[in-house]
């Protein structure tokens, strides 16, 4: 059918207000859309060593350009998708989403619990002895990415799948119906609405463990924002709302708080100037 294609949402970026961005020249960066705006991939390099993704085998190799010698392997999480990483002074940024599957936690959200997107922060300073220096989890799946200066901005979805239209392999037997639908009616609050943030630092009196802090995407409803068509569109088109957290944290700066917003509806792809993020969705009649 006929597909109207707008952006709806724009995002201003008060942390991209310094017009100077620094991008370290050794660094090379993937083919962009905006300058200085960098997308990831799965192949980066500083010009000394090269680092390649491989989903295969779920790590990323580091092979040093003159010897072509493999000097270090980083191992990513098992049941994992990393879907590209970024190369930014010193620091190695992977991003992608994580399986997992708890049945009675299942029942207890009301949007997609089961997919969380993962990011991991590496500090390559010394590829030989690569360092896990932070992580970030988002209930929801990866969606995109953008890398400004020293900022990283990302996007996770999760579906809305509220009862009793949705319910997962442990409520589907007919003996446990009608205590699912009681369980969800119960639980039906903000907080199992919205999706969890787990963030990970290094710990400073002992860098061989992590501090870790767990809270929800928002704290109030007023807090929570809407992109839909006005009225007229929306009684005339099928829309898949969607929970989607834009999230932006320092990657040189492990000690300052992941930045996020909340998002109700149907974003389906982004587009960054130096300024702002745009959210874009996609309407079909």
């Amino acid at each position: 059918g006929l597909m109207d294609r707008g952006v709806i949402a724009p995002t201003s970026v008060g942390s991209m207000e310094n017009k100077a961005i620094s991008v370290p020249s050794p660094v090379a960066t993937t083919n962009t859309q905006v300058a200085w705006v960098d997308e990831g991939d799965v192949v980066k390099t500083d010009g000394k060593y090269i680092y390649t993704l491989r989903n295969s085998s779920q790590t990323v190799e580091v092979v040093d350009v003159n010897s072509l010698k493999n000097i270090y392997t980083i191992s990513i999480a098992k049941n994992s998708n990393i879907s590209e990483m970024y190369l930014s002074s010193g620091k190695l940024i992977i991003l992608g989403s994580k399986y997992s599957y708890n049945n009675f936690y299942g029942m207890m959200r009301w949007y997609n619990p089961d997919n969380k997107t993962i990011v991991f922060i590496y500090d390559v300073s010394h590829p030989e002895k690569s360092v896990l220096e932070r992580s970030v989890e988002i209930d929801g799946s990866y969606k995109d990415s953008r890398l400004v200066g020293d900022t990283l901005y990302f996007l996770s979805q999760s579906d809305l799948r509220i009862a009793p239209y949705y319910t997962n392999i442990y409520t589907k037997s007919m003996s446990m119906s009608t205590e699912s639908l009681w369980i969800f009616d119960k639980n039906f609050s903000l907080n199992n609405i919205v999706p969890q943030i787990r963030e990970s630092v290094q710990n400073p009196r002992n860098t061989q463990k992590y501090l870790t802090s767990v809270r929800s995407g928002v704290s109030r409803c007023q807090d929570l924002s809407f992109i839909l068509p006005d009225d007229k569109i929306l009684k005339n088109i099928k829309m898949n709302p969607v929970l989607t957290t834009n999230a932006s944290l320092k990657i040189s700066s492990p000690n300052i708080k992941l930045q996020t917003s909340l998002v109700l509806g149907d974003v389906s792809q982004i587009h960054m100037s130096e300024k702002n993020l745009y959210l874009v969705s996609d309407i079909y009649r």
